[in-house]
Parts: C-alpha cells; sequence; structure tokens
C-alpha cells in the first residue's frame, strides 16, 4: 500500500493502524453493496451516539449533501445525538472506544443480549420452573439474558 499511495514509505505500521483506527471512528456510512461509501463530515463527528435520541443521518449522491434529521426539536444549547446504528457494547467499544450501561434500542431491542439454548431443562422441570418464575425463560427452553445483566 506505502509503494502505491505514495508518501507513506516511512510510515510506521502502528501509526498507520492508529491513522485508519482515527478516521474510521469518525466517518459515517452511507449506500449499500458497491454504492457503499464512507464520509467524514466535519463538524457532525463531535455528535455523541446514543440509540433512542439519536437523530438520522444520510447523504445525497445525486445533491452531495450531508443531512441529519431529528424528529424531536431542540433547544437553544441543548446537546444533539446521532445514532451509529444497533450495536452491541462489544462493537461500540471496539470501534469507538465507550459502551452504553443501558443500551436499549427505541424498540426495546437490546444488541447485548445473548440467547442460551438448554435443552436439558426439559428433562428438568424444577429448574424449568424456577427460570420461569424468575422471568428468564418462557415457553421455550431458551433463557435470555442481558450483557448489562451479567455484572
Amino acid at each position: 500500500a506505502a509503494r502505491r499511495c505514495g508518501g507513506l514509505e516511512h510510515t510506521s505500521w502502528d501509526d498507520f493502524l492508529w491513522a485508519d483506527a482515527i478516521v474510521d471512528s469518525r466517518t459515517f456510512g452511507f449506500g449499500e453493496g458497491e454504492q457503499r461509501r464512507l464520509q467524514l463530515v466535519p463538524i457532525a463527528d463531535l455528535a455523541n451516539h446514543h440509540p433512542a435520541l439519536g437523530c438520522r443521518t444520510d447523504y445525497s449522491l445525486d445533491e452531495g449533501s450531508f443531512v441529519m434529521r431529528c424528529e424531536e426539536r431542540h433547544a437553544v444549547g441543548e446537546e444533539v445525538f446521532v445514532t451509529y446504528g444497533a450495536l452491541s457494547n462489544d462493537k461500540l467499544l471496539e470501534r469507538y472506544g465507550f459502551s452504553l450501561e443501558v443500551n436499549l434500542e427505541p424498540n426495546g431491542y437490546c444488541p447485548d443480549e445473548v440467547c442460551f439454548v438448554l435443552p436439558v431443562l426439559g428433562s428438568d422441570p424444577a429448574k424449568l420452573g424456577l427460570l420461569r418464575a424468575a422471568g428468564l425463560c418462557g415457553k421455550r427452553e431458551v433463557v435470555q439474558l442481558s450483557v448489562s445483566q451479567a455484572k
């Protein structure tokens, strides 16, 4: 890559990885498949993430413009959030360097939920009853635990 780009011959691998992480953590992605593009948008990259309060962002290839739409009005001086998407805490930490104590989407979905299939419960009605009583298990033999609950 250094030979193709030119000017990177004296850049260390660590410096390259740092620069890549800096750019990657500040870009907005738009489009799908071959139309997918990453954009650096000055000022907009300063907005913090919130899964429920976040404004939606879009980029118009036809008009060449970045658009941020908020569903609610904001008072002067009030922080405006964007949503980075339905990302689990491990992805937020890996890509952006933070995690959320409560990571719920507006529809109640938690991308941190992990399902464990416990087939042995069918043969142990006592354990199945205890899990159901605790609200951890429905009619099936599946237990859902959230990463944030496993402290």
